[in-house]
């Protein structure tokens, strides 16, 4: 079943428009700006803005991929940190449960899809490249 051009975009504006309706409401009852808040929002719209880059050659020397394996490791250690956290907190479980649908189809989809949903070229986060 093809899918609308315009439904990954669509997806990912109803997730920060989300976002920043909490975030809202966490700065009216705080009383102030919450800047911590407003900075990892926009850090996950940076990073649901990424493309991962399209390999020229098709292939990867045992270097770049030992170099990949790395940084994905290294990422995947900090995302199990935050799940470990979030896990031990009942309220932020809960919070994640009801949003799912605003947040999930973003974090799952493949490059292709991530290309096609973005026009923003890949920042300095991509793995380090061997040389």
């Amino acid at each position: 079943m093809g899918r609308l051009p315009n439904e990954e975009p669509q997806k990912e504006s109803d997730l920060f428009q989300f976002l920043n309706s909490m975030l809202q409401q966490v700065e009216e009852s705080n009383g102030g700006p919450e800047l911590e808040l407003r900075s990892k929002i926009e850090a996950l719209r940076t990073e649901t803005q990424k493309v991962p880059e399209a390999s020229s050659s098709g292939t990867l020397n045992e270097a770049e991929v030992n170099s990949n394996l790395e940084f994905l490791s290294a990422k995947l250690a900090k995302v199990q940190s935050m799940i470990a956290e979030v896990e031990s907190d009942p309220d932020a479980k809960s919070f994640l449960q009801e949003s799912a649908s605003l947040w999930m189809p973003l974090i799952t989809a493949n490059a292709d899809e991530r290309r096609a949903a973005s026009s923003t070229p890949p920042d300095s986060q991509s793995p380090p490249r061997s040389t």
